[in-house]
């Protein structure tokens, strides 16, 4: 991660705000760009991986989340990526199958001539951040959400897919 670092996640690095920086990134993108609307109506803070659907031929991602909280209401959130390449895909698939883990922080960075999508995942259980890092790069992006009734992943085993 390049804002929201795991050293300043467990409070071991002070020489940096990342708020602010992160922010003067923003504030560089297009409004109107499907990345700045996403950061700006969407927050991922404590959101579930549910699963992914990852085909290597077309390179296409989609990411499926539980998002939201008591006070704003829960939401099933869709995430697509086209040109997708996937760093850190083992720590994405154990997280899935593990079904403990929650996005603690993500940014978006500009990287080449796309984007690069970054998680810094905990397990709930433990709060262990070290080696929880995860990063999709991609050059297209979209999202939708619609309104579920509770936080809970759809299914008890993982069932993404990985072709």
């Amino acid at each position: 991660m390049r804002f929201f670092t795991s050293e300043w996640a467990r409070g071991e690095d002070h020489d940096h705000d990342p708020v602010a920086q992160y922010q003067r990134f923003l504030d560089t993108l297009d409004p109107a760009s499907p990345v700045h609307q996403f950061v700006m109506s969407v927050n991922l803070n404590d959101a579930i991986l549910d699963r992914a659907v990852y085909d290597s031929v077309q390179k296409s991602l989609q990411l499926f989340l539980i998002t939201g909280d008591l006070q704003v209401g829960y939401w099933s959130t869709e995430i697509n990526y086209v040109d997708a390449e996937i760093n850190g895909r083992k720590v994405l698939s154990n997280a899935l199958d593990d079904r403990r883990s929650e996005i603690l922080y993500d940014e978006f960075s500009v990287e080449g001539n796309g984007f690069l999508h970054q998680f810094l995942l905990v397990q709930k259980t433990r709060r262990k951040t070290k080696d929880q890092e995860f990063g999709i790069r991609f050059s297209s992006f979209s999202y939708r959400q619609r309104s579920i009734n509770e936080r809970a992943v759809t299914t008890l085993e993982n069932v993404s897919v990985w072709r």
